[in-house]
């Protein structure tokens, strides 16, 4: 669905509606991050397509988005000989179709797609920085992580950072020139996370659904099941909790992605004592109904640019415990509606989450101040129009030269 009215029409220098591919590795992007941006683009003028390795998730792409997905034989793994032949797809593919711009999004596709753009000829690359290299990283794979974004941010034209701290990290780095950043940010549709507009019962029956009493302090986690979301120190944590107060229960929604690393056992809460102190539910299309019946998020995520859990929670009024790194400080301002621990931390995030369990007002006026940032800085339609306004300024430059 369209996010809103969108920019004055836009053309190519033919004088035709500019093409623009979005590329990712899987569709589960499409489906959960990206379609409603490729949904205002097109009703902005632009025609729109997606690329990626088809799955599950292909049909909802074509018909209920409507949006061209052309299959790409491509993984978020590295493995050199299917890179080679994702490679001989992409450019085939960019050949074939003669796009104006291609749009790449997260590090396996920036990486291929860069390349295959760069041996196809395509006029205008564009990349959404969802950097993997982060501050704390040293050695051999520091090293190793900034030469391979100094290489496909030599092959962009522009770089759109979610994260405005990535900009001067970047240009420190030698990686990539200021001029060619800019600053997009990142956000949801707030429509939809609004507690108001979510049934009163929603909570109540999410818990009965779980198996978790309606009068226990419910801890909530959201996000893709591997190691580095955090959830051996979301589960510590919980045990630790509960060590406090028996009355804690967990509730987790997410489920991991194929060929990923570090995918978590299924067992994992059972292995750290936690069998029947919560409910993992697995992938969720009504996830607004979650976290109301949650009393407050824990985020132990190691690594993020501009998490989408941190903004969604915010806008439906949760205090948040989060992660310590520079995504999450962007929803989670440190003493007014939440706390940041540092990575790793168990202990740290139960301390915290134990103080926003003894006292329900902090946990109201912490959950009332997220709601209050959601509303003035995570509203997705800002953060579509600047990537239109980025498309119409590189077109023209295009058309200029």
């Amino acid at each position: 669905m369209p996010a809103g009215p969108g920019p004055d029409p836009v053309t190519a220098p033919a004088g035709r509606r500019p093409r623009v591919l979005h590329l990712a590795a899987v569709d589960d992007s499409f489906r959960y991050v990206l379609g409603r941006q490729l949904c205002w683009l097109r009703d902005a003028g632009f025609e729109v397509h997606a690329a990626c390795r088809p799955g599950r998730h292909a049909g909802h792409i074509r018909s209920a988005l409507g949006i061209p997905l052309h299959p790409v034989r491509i993984s978020r793994r590295m493995n050199p000989a299917a890179d080679l032949l994702a490679l001989w797809d992409l450019r085939r593919l960019f050949r074939r179709e003669r796009f104006d711009i291609v749009h790449l999004h997260f590090p396996k596709a920036t990486l291929l797609g860069a390349i295959a753009a760069a041996w196809a000829g395509v006029p205008v690359v564009v990349n959404t920085l969802r950097p993997v290299l982060q501050p704390h990283m040293t050695g051999l794979r520091r090293r190793l992580l900034v030469a391979l974004d100094r290489f496909t941010a030599r092959r962009c034209a522009r770089l759109l950072a979610q994260n405005p701290d990535d900009i001067g990290r970047y240009v420190g780095l030698g990686i990539c020139p200021e001029g060619k950043l800019r600053p997009l940010g990142n956000g949801i549709e707030l429509e939809r996370f609004d507690p108001a507009r979510v049934a009163p019962d929603a909570r109540a029956a999410v818990r009965r659904e779980a198996g978790i009493p309606a009068d226990a302090l419910v801890v909530g986690m959201v996000g893709r099941l591997t190691a580095e979301k955090g959830y051996a120190e979301f589960f510590r944590a919980v045990g630790l909790m509960r060590a406090a107060r028996p009355d804690v229960r967990f509730l987790v929604a997410g489920e991991s992605m194929p060929g990923e690393r570090g995918v978590l056992p299924a067992d994992l809460p059972s292995r750290m004592g936690l069998a029947g102190c919560g409910a993992m539910l697995g992938m969720r299309e009504d996830v607004e109904r979650l976290y109301a019946a949650m009393d407050l998020l824990v985020f132990p995520s190691h690594r993020e640019a501009f998490p989408r859990v941190l903004m969604e929670a915010a806008a439906m009024g949760l205090p948040l415990v989060a992660s310590d790194v520079s995504g999450c400080r962007r929803c989670v301002r440190d003493g007014e509606n939440g706390f940041l621990v540092p990575v790793g931390d168990a202990p740290g995030f139960a301390r915290r989450a134990l103080e926003l369990a003894g006292s329900p007002e902090l946990r109201a006026r912490m959950g009332a101040a997220s709601r209050r940032l959601a509303l003035a800085e995570f509203d997705e339609r800002e953060v579509f129009r600047r990537v239109a306004e980025n498309y119409r300024e590189l077109l023209a430059g295009w058309s200029g030269s």
